[in-house]
């Protein structure tokens, strides 16, 4: 009878564990469903639920912000101007960019001098256009997109340009 109980015991046991084993495995994952960096590579791990991660990745990254297909994806021009776009003011958004529109030029160069407000770190500002896209970018110089507008925009951006372009609320607040 005492046997029946411990092999009962042992039995219980091993199968709560078991459970426990599993619903933490389903509940509490630990990164088996995220893209991870091999050999300067994003690789999908598992079903991740958020897009490529943006720009490039060392080693000693294993997640980073999302990344968007690259032109040599084929995507087309209105695909590559919309993730532009939705990436406005991201982090690496500057890298971005550039590898959405392999023809970006630098074109003008904003120092800040016109504006006191502006923080130091983030000068200079530089547009960059692509005839492709007929598009002026303004990358800051912590690599974050600031505005796109079209046209090139080879001069500094003035508010009357405002309507036309896709401004960060970031850049607004920093009017004179």
């Amino acid at each position: 009878m005492k046997i029946r109980r411990l092999i009962l015991l042992f039995s219980l046991l091993f199968f709560l564990s078991a459970g426990m084993l599993i619903v933490l495995r389903l509940f509490v994952g630990g990164g088996e469903d995220a893209w991870i960096c091999v050999k300067g590579q994003w690789v999908k791990h598992g079903k991740p639920r958020a897009p490529k991660p943006i720009g490039g990745c060392q080693e000693k990254e294993k997640i980073t912000p999302t990344k968007s297909p690259t032109p040599e994806n084929s995507q087309s021009l209105n695909e590559r101007l919309r993730i532009l776009k939705d990436y406005l003011h991201a982090l690496n958004s500057g890298t971005e960019a550039k590898q959405l529109f392999s023809d970006f030029l630098p074109v003008y160069t904003d120092d800040g001098h016109n504006n006191p407000q502006i923080p130091k770190q983030i000068l200079p500002f530089t547009y960059y256009y692509s005839q492709e896209a007929d598009i002026t970018v303004s990358i800051c110089n912590i690599n974050q997109t600031v505005f796109i507008c079209p046209g090139k925009l080879d001069r500094l951006i003035q508010s009357k340009d405002y309507q036309n372009c896709q401004v960060t609320k970031e850049y607004l607040q920093l009017e004179p």
